[in-house]
């Protein structure tokens, strides 16, 4: 087989004619820098499917997750190397995608191993903590990288902000030599455990990563389903001494909608079935339960077959999101995976009569449907009373329950200042919606 790096500017010749020979096509994909994970790992995958079925990949160099969807979206590669939480921003055209039109023609093919968030510091340092950050030259990755994206969302759990810190926009390399030369105090990684940048400064001074408490991990789950828990530990780098708490997104291997479902579904089974064969490290990961993990776009119809086919569909597929947005800015403040007939509820205390008020919402059909609501007193923006088919029933503590409401809400707008201290609550986690903007705040499901 011949897998050659191509820096893209060619015309592309693909073959998925009738996608019952796989033999017969040919696919582009998109990985990362030659030096990083993705290109190493996308030539070791490429060996393997060629070997076993005949489809010949011509693996990319390029800038990575954000340039991958791009190349994907333009039609230049049909194959690439992802990270979840980009592909869910292009998808839904939100976090570091708002100014960006969303790209939707991309489907998972499978979940290939954890990128852990990792906050590197020299080891006499006095920072202990993210929350130390605060006034420190930190480094949060490239301009407009899902670094970037990370390290801001996780300074935000922490009550912090760009402003709180003086950053700085370095690759991984640049920022451990900044380190290394006292330029810089901290910097934020995701990538595979061990990286080559982390090592190479730990090499020349001792070094720490720190960790995150519970309450923040579980805090940065709830606003950002596509981060998981992961532990570091001496397995990761020699002088970790006891487990390091954090975070972590998923390298995702994608396929562009155009891909026909004979060849999503062989490249998954060949993959599985053939991960010893994958010379690369990160062989380990690519398991039938990993493969289905935290998946953040709707799987390709070819990969669906193949994983219910063996029974391997572990989660729920989250391609649909109830999604928490700033009602003037437009930008996403926080987005939960949704099922059909999820149900939530908005509490919140009336401003007017000072009573408590709880609204039970569900979803259907992909929209969002008021149930019922519990009030305590009748006024401003409360019901008169119940219309036809609502039932109205008075409760023992002396409130009412107005049920059967069954109206369809396609977007809610909570003016922060007609109503106080409404909290959502959805599937354990309580979202505090009045303190994530200024602004009002515009609920919707999506995409």
């Amino acid at each position: 087989m011949k897998v050659r790096l191509v820096m893209f500017f060619a015309s592309l010749i693909i073959l998925l004619a009738g996608c019952e020979r796989t033999e017969d096509v040919s696919l582009f994909m998109a990985t990362g820098g030659i030096a990083g994970t993705y290109f190493p790992l996308g030539m070791a995958m490429a060996d393997v499917i060629y070997e076993n079925t005949g489809i010949d990949i011509e693996v990319v160099a390029s800038g990575a997750s954000r340039d991958n969807i791009r190349q994907i979206a333009a039609g230049r590669v049909q194959l690439a190397i992802a990270q979840n939480d980009i592909m869910s921003y292009a998808f839904h055209g939100t976090g570091i995608w708002n100014r960006y039109d969303a790209v939707t023609n991309f489907s998972t093919l499978m979940t290939l191993y954890p990128e852990i968030v990792q906050v590197v510091v020299a080891a006499n340092s006095d920072i202990f903590s993210v929350d130390d950050l605060a006034g420190r030259r930190v480094s949060i990755g490239d301009v407009g990288s899902g670094v970037e994206a990370n390290a801001i969302q996780i300074l935000d759990v922490h009550g912090l902000t760009r402003n709180d810190i003086y950053p700085v926009n370095m690759g991984f390399s640049d920022s451990a030599e900044a380190v290394r030369e006292f330029r810089i105090d901290a910097f934020f990684v995701t990538s595979a455990a061990p990286n080559a940048a982390v090592m190479y400064l730990a090499s020349h001074k001792d070094v720490r990563i720190l960790p995150m408490s519970d309450d923040v991990i579980r805090l940065l789950k709830s606003r950002y389903p596509f981060y998981t828990e992961s532990v570091l530990d001496s397995t990761d780098y020699p002088w970790i001494t006891e487990p390091i708490s954090t975070v972590a997104v998923h390298a995702t291997l994608i396929a562009s909608d155009d891909v026909c479902e004979q060849v999503a579904y062989d490249i998954v089974r060949t993959l599985i079935e053939n991960r010893a064969d994958i010379n690369h490290p990160m062989n380990v990961n690519i398991t039938m339960q990993n493969a289905t993990q935290s998946i953040s776009v709707d799987f390709h119809a070819g990969a669906r077959r193949f994983f219910e086919s063996r029974g391997g569909l572990y989660e729920v597929l989250v391609n649909t999101y109830l999604q928490i947005l700033d009602a003037v800015t437009g930008l996403s403040l926080w987005q939960h995976p949704l099922s059909e007939n999820n149900v939530f509820h908005i509490t919140y205390t009336h401003s007017v009569n000072q009573s408590p008020v709880r609204e039970v919402y569900k979803i259907a059909n992909e929209q969002i449907v008021l149930y019922a609501m519990y009030f305590y007193s009748f006024g401003a923006g409360m019901p008169a009373g119940p219309e036809d088919g609502q039932v109205l029933t008075h409760l023992p503590d002396g409130g009412m329950r107005l049920s059967s409401i069954n109206r369809v809400m396609y977007t809610f707008v909570n003016v922060s200042d007609y109503a106080t201290g409404h909290t959502l609550h959805i599937g354990g986690a309580l979202i505090p919606m009045y303190s994530l903007t200024d602004n009002a705040v515009r609920l919707m499901v999506g995409r």
